[in-house]
Order: structure tokens, then sequence, then C-alpha cells
């Protein structure tokens, strides 16, 4: 805007609006969509000054947001943030002027790691204004800084922060920036905050003693299931509805929480502070008797306390890409598909690892008639790791000559495709020096990674030329002839509808698959798929009546010419797989795998 033209909020799109909404989707934040679609009931204009931006509400043309006087209303906002305690863990700003009041705020976090920020708008409007004229995605990112849109003023600051487990805080203080709010509001905060914190941590700790009976007189067989999805949209996800799916045939009563895994990974505390007010309704309202999770387990999830009132066994189930841990509650299961993860999560402190297999997320009514238009299909992602991460612990580890040395040589020879070669035998035997614990997680991830996308290149690239179709996260390698073949993700949704138009489905395995298969062994199974795959799992599909299997790449060659020759064998093949799914391997069979490890029942009904 380079003239002094007032214009409409809805025509003043900036860059700096759609970065910061694509960071508050992307945390969660419950206001994305309003602001996309704002109300307009203030008819707010906005007009250029320079390198900031007058505004001022239509409704009361008298009543300007930011612009009147914009180097003293600079002055002010400054002034204003040196009132914030230097021990302050809450600092609550009603209104924002257009924004300018909350810009300073990443700093300000990035300082001081124990300060929280809430920003209070009055309406839609004014929030897509805040977020349309400063850069607040350092701010976002802290998990630090909260907005929320109350019409209701004073009443929406109390939600906001009780919504957002913000009690008991040091210093707390409030700012108005909002010329229509009344001044008294900050005595008010002042005087209320200390009573509403302590009335917060009665009414919790209520809560837990009510959980903490309610576990003491609680029934053997389990009745209710909490089942959190730390990955909406993610093939994870499949596995929490299937684990849903088994329970509501069997009339057990469950619940399913949507989390944002990724939340874990950066900023852990902040996450579960927030999370806390909708665990504590939900497990008072629901009082569940057994509660299970895909990947992220308790201590990353609730309190010590809460979980310990609630009395409830945990399955955390985990794949071979292990997420890395150390903190464990008493009463978790760590259900590992791999057998040889036991040891390893025993190691880390695991109260209690055992092998239970990842079963089938979607088992068809019968098998998936299919047109085999495409001749061969692989669904999954490559593995390997971004250049980017890769490069980093390259360079974390080359200062140590024998570290980095090992860590070459494990790639390489991990890279072969050898299925007598697997991750877990290779650093038994050679173990990865000067490393500690941590890194030698982040070792074993690297090189599963890496060997994984190595194995599965070498393989896909020998059936390019067949009538190859790849679905999934691959980076498209230069000179390759599995370029041509790769068609990016597919959506989840249409993942099934692949049953009708595939003929041969591959499976190729990570090296950190040696005793349980993968998740698409028994999904190809269970919708009537016929699958190739390699790895020896005999105790799970018998090889060449209910699925067939390869152990060189010579030898996948062989049988994917030989099976498109033979498609009466295949059509025997998916009919056998399909029956000994449907009777060993769904999650209804999972929650039997379940009961003799938790040494509790599911109620009959």
């Amino acid at each position: 805007m380079n003239n002094p033209t007032w214009l409409p909020l809805h025509e003043f799109n900036t860059a700096l609006f759609t970065a910061n909404l694509k960071f508050l989707n992307a945390f969660g934040s419950k206001i994305t969509t309003q602001v996309q679609f704002p109300t307009n009931d203030e008819d707010i204009q906005v007009q250029s000054l320079g390198t900031l931006v007058a505004a001022r509400s239509l409704k009361n043309p008298d009543q300007w947001i930011f612009g009147q006087s914009p180097a003293q209303e600079i002055a002010a906002i400054r002034n204003a943030m040196q009132s914030i305690p230097p021990d302050s863990e809450l600092a609550v700003l009603i209104g924002s002027k257009a924004g300018y009041a909350a810009g300073p705020m990443a700093s300000l976090l990035q300082q001081r790691p124990r300060l929280r920020v809430v920003v209070l708008e009055p309406s839609t409007e004014r929030m897509r204004l805040c977020l349309s004229t400063n850069d607040l995605r350092d701010a976002i990112r802290t998990g630090r800084f909260i907005v929320a849109i109350t019409p209701d003023r004073e009443a929406g600051l109390w939600r906001t922060i009780d919504d957002n487990s913000l009690w008991n805080a040091q210093s707390p203080c409030c700012i108005v920036f909002d010329d229509a709010v009344d001044e008294s509001i900050v005595e008010r905060f002042q005087a209320d905050y200390p009573h509403r914190s302590q009335a917060a941590q009665s009414k919790r700790s209520e809560i837990l003693s009510s959980l903490k009976q309610t576990a003491e007189n609680s029934k053997q067989p389990i009745e209710r299931v909490l089942l959190f999805d730390c990955w909406p949209g993610a093939p994870q996800q499949a596995h929490i509805e299937a684990m849903q799916k088994a329970l509501n045939a069997r009339n057990i009563q469950n619940r399913v929480i949507q989390l944002k895994g990724f939340r874990f990974d950066q900023r852990l505390g902040e996450y579960r502070r927030e999370l806390e007010h909708t665990l504590l309704n939900t497990l008072d309202e629901f009082r569940p008797e057994l509660i299970a999770s895909y990947a992220y387990h308790a201590p990353q999830i609730m309190a010590p306390d809460l979980f310990d009132a609630v009395g409830a066994p945990w399955v955390q189930v985990v794949s071979n890409i292990a997420y890395y841990d150390r903190e464990y509650y008493d009463n978790e299961i760590c259900a590992v598909i791999d057998r040889r993860l036991i040891s390893i999560y025993e190691q880390r402190g695991a109260p209690q690892a055992a092998f239970v297999p990842i079963m089938a997320d979607y088992v068809a009514d019968a098998p998936t008639p299919t047109c085999g238009e495409l001749p061969i299909v692989f669904v999954g992602n490559s593995l390997g790791l971004q250049s980017a991460e890769r490069d980093h612990w390259l360079q974390v580890w080359k200062p140590r000559e024998r570290a980095f040395n090992a860590i070459n040589e494990a790639e390489r020879a991990l890279s072969e495709f050898d299925l007598q070669l697997n991750l877990y035998d290779y650093l038994e035997q050679n173990p990865i020096p000067d490393l500690g614990e941590d890194e030698s997680y982040q070792a074993f991830r690297y090189l599963l990674c890496q060997s994984t996308a190595a194995r599965r290149m070498q393989i896909l690239e020998r059936l390019a030329d067949k009538g190859l179709h790849v679905y999934g996260n691959w980076r498209r390698p230069p000179n390759s002839p599995l370029t041509s073949c790769l068609h990016g993700p597919l959506p989840m949704e249409q993942e099934q509808t692949l049953f009708k138009r595939g003929a041969i489905f591959i499976n190729i395995h990570s090296t950190g698959h040696l005793t349980g298969p993968n998740m698409r062994f028994f999904n190809i199974a269970g919708m009537g798929g016929f699958q190739l795959s390699d790895g020896a799992f005999d105790e799970f599909l018998e090889p060449g009546k209910e699925y067939a299997s390869y152990q060189s790449l010579d030898e996948a060659v062989q049988k994917v010419e030989f099976y498109l020759q033979h498609p009466e064998q295949m059509n025997d093949i998916r009919q056998q797989a399909w029956q000994r799914v449907q009777r060993d391997w769904t999650y209804n069979n999972w929650l039997d795998w379940v009961e003799p490890i938790m040494q509790r029942s599911f109620i009959n009904q």
C-alpha cells in the first residue's frame, strides 16, 4: 500500500497474515478458521503509514485502533512492556494495538523462558488485523504465546486462562491496549487472580481424589478405554481408528482425543500444560480403565500425579523407529512391534515391554476385486532422512573419527540388499564407539532410515520398467528409472481404493523389522490384495499360500514376472490371505494379545 487510501480489512492481505496463520494452525489454535472468515461486524479500515499501518473501526468513526499518533502510541507500547515484572510468568494483553503490542512479545518470550503471554481481541476482525502487521511466528513457536477472541472481555479473560491451565503464575500482570476497555479491569485481575488460582487448584485436587477413589473401586473387566490419536491424518491414525472399531464391536465404551504429535518434540512441557484442562474434564467425566496411544505415552501427555490418580494401565504402541524417551510411569506397558525392541526399551527404563504385532487397520468384507491396471504398487515412504538432517548428524559425528567411520561403514553394509543382515545384529556385533546413550539412539535411527531407503531404492529401481507405481514421500532421484514411477503421498482415505486397481503389492520392510512385520503386511492381506514381501514372517502368514516371499533382488524380479503371467495363482493367495487375517490378525485379535499382558480382561458384551 503506497497511498493514503483507506481499505477494508478483507482487502488487506499480507504475507505476514498467511505465515502467522499457518503457524497457528499447525499448533492447533482454535481461532484459525474464524480469522480466515471474519464477521466484519466492526467494518475495520486500514491505511498505509510507511512501515506501519493505521487502523480504525467504522462502527465508531472516532475509535482508532492504531495510527492516530503513531510515534506516541509506539512509545506507549514500549513503556507498557517495561511494566511487565522481570519474574512474571504470565502477561495478559487486552487488545494489541493492531498487533504492534503483540510483535515485541517474540523477543521477550525468548529472553524469559518462564513467561507466557495471552493476547485477547474482542472480534475476529481485530485478531486478523493483529496477525497481519507483525511476524509472530517466533512467539507462536515457543508454545507460550496464546491468542483468543473474547467478545465478553473479562469473562473471556478468565475462560482463556482456565482453558490453557495458566493458574498459579508468579507475578501475573494485565495490560490494556484497547481504548474501549476500562483500566479498572487491571486492578480486578490483580485482586482476583490469586483467589481463582487457589480455586482451580482445589478443583483439580478434588478431581484427582475422586479419580483415585474410582480406580480403587474399579471392576476387573475393562469397560471404558481412552485412546490418544497423536498423528491425525497420518498412518498412525489408522491404528487408533482400528482399535476403536474393535472396541465398538465388543460394546466397550471408548473416546478418542486427537493431539499434535510434533508439539511433544518441540515444546513438551508447554503442550502438556495446554492439554491438562481437556484431560481433567475428560478423565473426570469418562473414568477410563485403560488408556492406549501410538508412539507418545503417559509422561509426555499427563503429569505424574494425574496418571497415578487415574490408576489405569497405559498401553503405548511403538514402531521400530523407536520414539526416544527415558521417562516412564510404573503402570505403563510398551507394546513393541518387534521382539528385538524389548531389550532396548527395558534398558531405557520401561517397566514392562512386550511384543504385540501391529495388525490390520482395515479388513474388507470380501477380497477386493481388482482390474489390475496398476501391475505393481508400492505404498510407503522412502524413510531416507532429509539432506539437511543427514548432513547435520554427519557434522556432529565427524570430529570423532572412530564413530564417524563406524557409522559410514554401517550405512554402507546395511544398505546392501541382504536379508541376512539386520540393524540389531549388526550393531550388537559392531557397536558404534565414542557415543553417549542419546547419540546411540540417533545413530540407530539414522542407520535405520538411511539403510532402509537404500534397500527400497534398489528393489524399486529393478521393478521400474515393469509397471511400477509408487505412492509416498520420495525425493525424485536424478537419473533414476524410479523418477517416472513416483506419484507422491497417497491420502489415507484413498489407500483402500488402490486395491481395486493394483495387481501386485510389493512390501519392503525396514532394516529394523526382523521378528514382527510392518503395517502393510496385514493391511494388504486384509483387503484381499496380492502381496510380494521380503522378510521371514512365516508365523503370521504362510509363504506360498497366503503371500509370496522373496529373499533377493533377483527373486523379487522373477516372482513379479511369474505372477503377472499367472493371475489365477494370485487370486488363490489373495483369498487365503484375506481369510487368515479375518481370523487371526485384526485389532479384535490385538485386544486378545493385550489382555494377558495387562493381566486384566475386557468386558465380554
